[in-house]
């Protein structure tokens, strides 16, 4: 947190401003007393004293708050993941989850539907969720379907992977399991 020479109230070092993070360390002065690109090389009166107002449309967040540019919620810090370099994140964890899960489904709908779409032992169709991909010959296994899911497309390694496996319904793929 910074303090404005003038009115003496603190503002936070990190602002969202029109979609971008700015650092703000090097400023005397609030974004009220001296507006973003306002250009104000003059001196400032100092005297005068002012509460640092808390508006939605103000600065009103501290240099540990961030506002998650998904869900536009005002988080604290811990509710980001921590990104390299000085670029704040801008995604919060729950959104960056809920993005994460929503390409792995995609994707795994997408093999589904490579497959044939049903179990093969049953023929039943149940949600994406309970499908499986079992392979025939672990011992030919490359690697773990489930480990590649977030991939955006299906790659010609991808498929190559899947003609080793048959899909199943997670009761089925049970019962082979236990079967041996």
């Amino acid at each position: 947190m910074a303090t404005c020479e003038k009115c003496k109230c603190t503002f936070p070092i990190y602002v969202n401003i029109g979609g971008k993070y700015h650092n703000l360390c090097s400023r005397k002065f609030c974004l009220e007393c001296s507006p973003f690109k306002g250009h104000n090389t003059r001196q400032l009166d100092k005297g005068s004293t002012k509460e640092f107002v808390t508006t939605e449309n103000s600065y009103s967040y501290t240099s540990d708050m961030r506002t998650c540019s998904k869900c536009k919620l005002i988080l604290s810090v811990s509710e980001f993941y921590a990104v390299s370099g000085n670029k704040p994140p801008s995604w919060c964890k729950k959104c960056n989850l809920h993005a994460i899960n929503a390409r792995s489904l995609k994707h795994k709908q997408m093999m589904i539907e490579y497959k044939g779409g049903k179990c093969i032992d049953c023929g039943e169709m149940p949600h994406t969720a309970a499908m499986a991909f079992h392979h025939l010959d672990p011992s030919k296994k490359d690697f773990t379907i489930a480990k590649i899911r977030n991939k955006a497309s299906l790659t010609n390694t991808v498929k190559l992977e899947l003609d080793k496996c048959v899909l199943l319904c997670a009761n089925c793929h049970a019962i082979r399991h236990f079967k041996g």
